[in-house]
């Protein structure tokens, strides 16, 4: 049985709109939030530097392009959500990311540099315990999302709208495994620093919401 804290933290599901008909058809709509722990949260960087080393257990999840020894430094990163209490027949009527600064990350205190970065859906497996640079995931281009570089040293990313992709991993079950972000542009020098689920700050924690209805 899951602890009430699981409950609270992981997974937060409500119906925020009375039923509707329409052309006799009832529906509803309804919220699912996850914020995952360090035990049922799923987000790792991979790293060009390092390709067979895993980096599942970090505190934060950071986009990183620099260079080391005179070798390119590339960080992106993999991460998942649970959503699967979305029955198959959902639409979804909006779905929104959010990232957080991490402050205590070993890399620094703040974001640098022309650090816009994209999210892709990944369609090939991986394991958050396993992963590497080696593993080569694949991802699809299909509804990729543009996120613009940070206006702040330190800011979060809120609420950043991934419907389609959601919309995508519904219909597509067996060809979703989570998101790719990886920096528009992958050359030296820039940076974000974001929490990851592994962070002691719950708060912190990557956020999925999602918005959908329902055929009841």
């Amino acid at each position: 049985m899951k602890s009430a804290f699981y409950r609270v933290t992981i997974f937060i599901l409500f119906v925020f709109s009375v039923s509707c008909q329409k052309d006799n058809i009832e529906f509803q709509h309804l919220i699912l939030i996850l914020q995952p722990d360090e035990t049922y949260g799923n987000d790792a960087v991979i790293n060009s530097v390092y390709p067979e080393s895993n980096y599942g257990k970090l505190p934060d999840i950071h986009l990183y392009a620099a260079t080391e020894g005179g070798r390119s430094y590339l960080n992106r990163v993999a991460i998942t959500f649970d959503i699967s209490k979305i029955p198959d027949d959902a639409k979804i009527d909006s779905a929104f990311l959010s990232l957080y600064f991490n402050s205590n990350s070993y890399y620094g205190n703040e974001h640098k540099g022309e650090n816009g970065f994209t999210i892709r859906r990944i369609v090939s497996s991986w394991d958050e315990n396993t992963i590497t640079w080696n593993t080569q995931l694949v991802a699809t281009y299909q509804n990729e999302v543009y996120v613009p570089k940070s206006s702040t040293p330190t800011q979060d990313f809120i609420d950043i709208n991934i419907t389609n992709l959601v919309q995508d991993i519904v219909d597509n079950r067996d060809l979703s495994y989570g998101f790719l972000l990886l920096l528009q542009e992958e050359t030296p020098y820039k940076i974000l620093l974001f929490a990851s689920s592994n962070n002691s700050n719950r708060s912190l924690r990557p956020k999925l919401a999602v918005y959908y209805t329902i055929q009841k």
